[in-house]
C-alpha cells in the first residue's frame, strides 16, 4: 500500500489551539493586551511621582533655554 502525501493538510478548527490563534482574535487581544500593559506602566509612574520630577526637569531645561537657570 502506497501512502500518498498531501500538500495541504486540512485542519479542522476544533482545537483549543487553532480556536485561540485565529487572526481576528489576535487582532483584538494583542492591541487590547498592550493598552493594559500601557495603562498599569503609566499607573506605577504616577503612583512612584514622576509627573512631579518630570515638571522639575521641564522647568530647568526651559529656564536653561531662555539664559536664566
Amino acid at each position: 500500500m502506497v501512502r500518498q502525501r498531501i500538500a495541504n493538510p486540512s485542519f479542522s478548527g476544533s482545537t483549543p489551539l487553532a480556536a485561540s490563534s485565529s487572526p481576528w482574535r489576535r487582532a483584538i487581544l494583542l492591541p487590547l493586551l498592550l493598552m493594559i500593559l500601557a495603562a498599569a506602566a503609566c499607573a506605577a509612574g504616577y503612583l512612584l511621582g514622576d509627573p512631579s520630577a518630570i515638571l522639575r526637569k521641564a522647568a530647568s531645561v526651559c529656564l536653561e533655554c531662555i539664559g536664566i537657570g
